[in-house]
């Protein structure tokens, strides 16, 4: 009886080492995907700006933040709308609209050009150089 019940054991054991393996590979896969190292993952729930641009790469400039095919003075609105709003802040991980397709989310930190972690007027001056560029 003793052995049947040892067996059993190892049996559940190595199942549950099975399905841990395959929930942490698709985790990773996750994270890898989206360009989210979660060793540094903040818990607010920051979302990177990078993960954005690697999902759109190639597809469209960055400086395009409605998506509408051109960087116009749209995007130096919705940026301008936004000055102020800082890394570290409630408002920098936020949703602050979507793409004119309405299928994608535009964050905060997706508005941040310089990469200098805050929303500036430096910014908007940024995109307004690019105003009619595709």
């Amino acid at each position: 009886m003793r052995t049947s019940q040892t067996g059993f054991l190892i049996y559940v054991i190595a199942i549950l080492m099975v399905v841990g393996v395959g929930i942490g590979g698709g985790l990773w896969y996750f994270f890898y995907r989206e360009g989210i190292d979660p060793f540094t993952v903040q818990r607010s729930g920051v979302r990177p700006a990078r993960a954005r641009e690697a999902s759109t790469a190639g597809s469209r400039k960055k400086e395009d933040i409605n998506d509408d095919g051109m960087v116009d003075q749209t995007d130096a609105g919705i940026i301008r709308q936004n000055i102020g709003c800082a890394s570290g802040q409630t408002c920098w991980g936020g949703v602050i609209g979507k793409t004119l397709s309405g299928d994608n989310p535009i964050y905060a930190a997706d508005l941040d050009m310089d990469g200098n972690g805050m929303i500036e007027e430096r910014d908007v001056e940024l995109i307004t150089a690019q105003i009619g560029q595709l």
